[in-house]
């Protein structure tokens, strides 16, 4: 038995074989994602992780 993390993506080749403009159709069909992070929460996630590797990385601390 194997175990992964629960936020891990595990990519799998498809089964058939689609052109990248069927891809973009299916995405424009799918409409917006409702849980995307605006630009600001992508920044402020991004900023954490930078102040968690250096504190990590100088400091030998986490979290």
């Amino acid at each position: 038995m194997t175990t992964k993390p629960e936020n891990t993506t595990t990519f799998q080749n498809a089964d058939e074989n689609i052109s990248l403009d069927e891809i973009f159709r299916r995405i424009d069909e799918a409409g917006p994602d409702p849980d995307q992070p605006s630009l600001e929460e992508i920044s402020q996630i991004v900023k954490e992780g930078r102040t968690e590797r250096y504190n990590y990385l100088i400091y030998g601390e986490r979290g």
